[in-house]
């Protein structure tokens, strides 16, 4: 859970590697072809299909990692059903409180309630998590910008504009009653 934790917060890249490669060290030689291997066995039992995302490092650094931001939202959404959830989130920065996000959402109904995973190369942002907001049901959510000619600031800055609007979100439902009542 430490490792984790330090991974997901602080977007550790080597300790992603290292985490990745003792999942495999007693399969095989190759520890990081093994770890993949695991990882791909997690994701096809938590119903993730394997034509949606190609796992090249741990880190997410390569290139040639490619996934989708549905497998993303599809993988948040069984780790939120495992006996490991609670591990898993809270290995997540906390706007405006932890990690990475530790700046982001200052001042905003996202503080707190927004447990997300950063993501960040030249022309490439993303923000994957969960996000609890007050009247309304959790949603869980990843939004990705690739192959941007915008800096990681603007890209970052759209992101999070997206980001306080699903903080508005309102039951529709509970306001038409309220309506009629």
């Amino acid at each position: 859970a430490n490792l984790l934790k330090e991974t997901n917060q602080e977007s550790n890249n080597l300790y992603a590697e290292v985490l990745l490669r003792r999942l495999g060290v007693s399969d095989s030689s190759d520890s990081t072809e093994a770890g993949i291997k695991k990882v791909v066995e997690t994701l096809t039992t938590l119903g993730i299909n394997p034509e949606s995302y190609n796992l090249i490092d741990g880190s997410g650094l390569s290139r040639q990692n490619l996934v989708s931001p549905q497998a993303i939202v599809q993988t948040l959404k069984g780790m939120a059903k495992t006996p490991e959830a609670s591990i898993y989130r809270d290995s997540l920065s906390t706007a405006g409180v932890s990690g990475t996000l530790r700046q982001r959402f200052l001042n905003t109904l996202a503080v707190g309630n927004l447990q997300a995973k950063t993501g960040t190369l030249t022309g490439v942002s993303a923000l994957s998590g969960y996000l609890d907001i007050p009247g309304f049901q959790p949603v869980v959510f990843s939004l990705m910008v690739n192959q941007s000619n915008q800096s990681s600031t603007i890209q970052r800055q759209a992101i999070d504009e997206i980001v306080l609007l699903l903080t508005r979100l309102r039951n529709c439902l509970k306001d038409t009653q309220n309506f009629l009542s």
